[in-house]
């Protein structure tokens, strides 16, 4: 119950994934959920599942992933017995790192933040991260890509 995180597991085909939608979507931000298994000191992406940006103000800078979508998300997972274990989005600024914004969201302590900074004609970036336990800031993960 009380282990800290550390590390997050993601396939190169995932990484891949959330990279391309990053690419769709740019210069808003993408959005989508994160499924897999959150154990102890570590968390395995079985899949993602790309998702709306509701944020219609500014979405080049914010994302909610739109409510209904998350609401069918978590009632199919119920019933396929999934687990969503967080969530992704990008930042077009090209900054793989928690916006002030992105702290004022914090809302689940156990939920994964995994953030892809794009920027065209630039390597993306993929970084997670966890609240940290005050929920008033975050702790970058461990990264670790297998290639299955």
């Amino acid at each position: 119950g009380c282990m800290i995180t550390k590390t997050l597991i993601i396939s190169a085909v995932q990484s891949a994934e959330i990279i391309a939608h990053a690419q769709r979507e740019f210069p808003s931000e993408a959005c989508g959920l994160l499924y897999g298994v959150h154990d102890g000191a570590k968390a395995c992406v079985d899949r993602i599942a790309a998702a709306p940006n509701a944020e219609t103000a500014a979405p080049q800078r914010r994302f909610s992933i739109d409510p209904g979508f998350l609401l069918q998300a978590h009632k199919t997972a119920r019933r396929t017995g999934e687990a969503i274990i967080g969530h992704y989005h990008s930042h077009p600024s090209g900054e793989a790192q928690p916006s002030l914004y992105d702290v004022s969201q914090i809302a689940d302590p156990r939920a994964i933040w995994l953030i892809c900074g794009i920027t065209p004609g630039h390597a993306a970036a993929l970084q997670a991260f966890m609240p940290d336990t005050d929920l008033c800031g975050f702790i970058a993960l461990d990264m670790t890509t297998i290639t299955t």
